[in-house]
């Protein structure tokens, strides 16, 4: 029987500290894995790393935007290059060294009972490192009103690690999802449970950016919020 066959997508924004590292981890722990960089037009040149990369690692690609799109639209184009490259599933995951590649091949097995998997904070053996406490309360308040309003009885519905079949993403029809942001995180899982789908959360500690600056703002919660009532009601 062939091997199932996997892409890493890894959206980034001025993230050229982190990448070329990333990539050199994911390289040591798997040579199989295709990685699709998917770069918003960062001005740091962060696409230049990628290009550099490409000269030593041959799975690797590099998808090159005009402009800051945002996440879900960066998840949405790699998942469209991932499915007409052919590939079984796909694996999203954070460009900061947050989501620890050492995790990789727990997600992939987990997967043969599975249509997706998530790396949890919020399960037996999860947590997170770095965080101060206020950044804590409101990520564990966010998930648990994300279970009561959205039923989708996952305990990191936030979070943005994740391993998906293909096929599973073509029967949501991903390219639909309206939500921009990480409520595109959400509203991903949340039709993905509408659809039936077999969903397992295997701990992950999540580590805070040593280097580079995050992504969330206010204006990008109160719209979470918002994209939540809206799927709901």
């Amino acid at each position: 029987m062939k091997a199932e066959q996997g892409a890493i997508l890894i959206p980034t924004y001025e993230e050229r500290e982190n990448i070329g590292g990333l990539i050199d981890k994911i390289r040591d722990i798997s040579q199989e894995l295709t990685i699709i960089v998917i770069d918003d037009n960062s001005p740091d040149n962060t696409a230049e790393v990628v290009i550099q990369k490409q000269k030593v690692f041959k799975n690797l690609h590099l998808i090159s935007r005009e402009k800051k799109l945002g996440l879900g639209a960066a998840y949405i184009h790699g998942m469209k290059q991932a499915i007409s490259m052919g590939f079984n599933f796909i694996i999203t995951m954070d460009s900061d060294f947050s989501h620890d590649p050492e995790v990789i091949p727990d997600m992939i097995l987990a997967l043969q009972n599975s249509d997706a998997v998530v790396g949890s904070r919020y399960v037996k053996g999860g947590g997170i490192k770095n965080w101060p406490v206020h950044r804590k309360l409101m990520s564990a308040a966010a998930n648990l009103l994300l279970r009561l309003i959205l039923k989708t009885r996952v305990k990191d519905s936030t979070s943005g690690y994740r391993c998906i079949r293909t096929k599973l993403l073509e029967k949501i029809n991903y390219s639909a999802i309206r939500s921009q942001g990480y409520s595109f995180l959400y509203e991903m899982l949340y039709k993905m449970r509408q659809a039936g789908a077999r969903i397992t959360e295997i701990p992950i500690i999540f580590i805070d950016r040593k280097f580079g600056f995050t992504k969330i703002s206010k204006t990008e919660i109160y719209k979470a919020l918002l994209s939540m009532f809206r799927l709901r009601f």
